[in-house]
Order: structure tokens, then C-alpha cells, then sequence
């Protein structure tokens, strides 16, 4: 059989199209699948600090006193009531990187306004990129009175 008609023969039989057509597609499927978890995950973390400072700017207006300190340990105060609250439900929170708190207060008496800052940063978003790994901060601040 001369070679011309056996390349025509190949060109003809399709089985294995689907096969190629899919180790085509698939890394740009997956690319689409991951970044679309990774961006859930970090808006939902970003959902739970913002829930996080209010919590703790809501304790802080009914609860506060001149003895309130802002601290992660210890006795319940704003800072503790924040990170309570973080520790519960964050997604994909790295061991290495704790949140920062802070409170600030008109005063420290009940009924006066109080503000609550949470601090998060990520050391690593776009694992689903290898290479595009940066850091990010998500930032969230409560007043409540």
C-alpha cells in the first residue's frame, strides 16, 4: 500500500480525537475549578473577619470597662471575643500566621463607641497557580456603640 494512501486512511480515523481534545481542555478546567474554590475560600475567610471585628465591637459596647484589656488569652475583652470567633471558622488559615487585633474605644465605659480592627494576612493565595503564590491581607473594622 503506498504510503499516500495510508496517511489518507490515518487522517480519516478519528478514534482517540476525544482523548487528545480532553488532555486539551482539562488544565484549563481544572485552572477554572481550583482558582474558584481558592476565591471562595478567601471570600468566605474574608466573611468571618468582618463577623470576627464585630463581635468583638459588640462586646466591647456592652461589656467594656476602664479594667478591659485587648488580649487573645485570659479574661473575655474584645480582642479574645474577635479571635474566638476567627478561630472557629476560618478556612485555610496557616498555623505560622496569627491574626492581628486591636481595639480603640471613645472611652472604656458600656454605651460609648468601640472599635474593633482584625487583621488576617495570608502568606499564600493561588496555590492552584504554581508560581503565582502571593501574600494578601484581609482587613475588616467594626464600630458598634
Amino acid at each position: 500500500m503506498p504510503a499516500f494512501l495510508m496517511l489518507k486512511k490515518l487522517c480519516k480515523d478519528q478514534s482517540g480525537s476525544a482523548v487528545v481534545e480532553f488532555a486539551i481542555v482539562l488544565p484549563t478546567l481544572l485552572l477554572l475549578v481550583f482558582g474558584a474554590i481558592n476565591y471562595g475560600a478567601v471570600f468566605n475567610n474574608q466573611l468571618i473577619i468582618n463577623a470576627a471585628a464585630r463581635e468583638g465591637a459588640r462586646w466591647a459596647a456592652l461589656y467594656s470597662d476602664s479594667s478591659t484589656v485587648c488580649s487573645t488569652t485570659g479574661a473575655t475583652n474584645p480582642c479574645k471575643v474577635a479571635s474566638d470567633y476567627m478561630q472557629s471558622g476560618l478556612l485555610f488559615a496557616s498555623e505560622t500566621t496569627l491574626p492581628t487585633y486591636t481595639w480603640t474605644a471613645a472611652n472604656t465605659d458600656t454605651n460609648t463607641l468601640q472599635t474593633v480592627h482584625v487583621t488576617y494576612t495570608y502568606s499564600e493565595i493561588g496555590w492552584s497557580i504554581p508560581g503565582l503564590k502571593t501574600a494578601y491581607s484581609a482587613t475588616s473594622s467594626a464600630l458598634h456603640q
